[in-house]
Formats: structure tokens, sequence, C-alpha cells
């Protein structure tokens, strides 16, 4: 997966238009696109006349060591999706469901 930090999107986002600054974050069409999973969002109201959120979004698409190489600054990374190593039940999410502390890397 690769994470880019710091997408400005304006208080009434949608979800294409999260693709779409993603897409262009990246430098590739939106099509190619697999994923695209919001990971933090904060609101930015330092200026009163411009209130707008800041996101992190994990994003899923072929190739994307290249497409990381090409990519600008520290703004996007190569992450490895967290796994849940719970005894339960073994799944890739994002957090267990079981509330206990056993998300590792793999």
């Amino acid at each position: 997966m690769v994470r880019i930090r710091n997408i400005a999107l304006p208080a009434t986002w949608d979800e294409a238009l999260l693709r779409k600054k993603a897409a262009r974050a990246l430098g590739v069409p939106v099509g190619k696109l697999h994923r695209c999973v919001p990971v933090r969002q904060s609101i930015d109201a330092r200026k009163k006349g411009d209130v707008h959120y800041v996101m992190t979004v994990d994003v899923s698409l072929p190739h994307e060591e290249a497409v990381v190489a090409r990519g600008k600054g520290n703004q996007i990374s190569l992450v490895e999706p967290p796994v849940c190593l719970c005894r339960w039940k073994l799944r890739l999410s994002r957090f267990c469901m079981r509330k206990q502390r056993c998300l590792r890397s793999p």
C-alpha cells in the first residue's frame, strides 16, 4: 500500500474528490487506484475563511514501488497493511475485533 499525507480537501468532500486528489498526488490516472482508504483526517481551521480537511490516505495500486520512487518529498511512502494476529481470527484489518494488543507487522 502507498500512504499519501497532507491531502487538502474542502469541508464538503466526497469519495470521488478524494480519489482524484490521491491520483493527482501519485501522478497516475484515477482508474489505476484499486482502493483508497482514509487513515487520518483533521480539520485545519487556522484561517477563518479557509476551513478544510487535511487527510492521510492509504492507496493500493499496481506497481507501487515504481510509483513511490517517482513520488515527491516525504508526502508519499510505501507501507505494509497491518495484520491482526489474534489467536481467534487471522484477518487483514485496521483494528483487532477483540480490542487486544495484537496488531503486529507480518
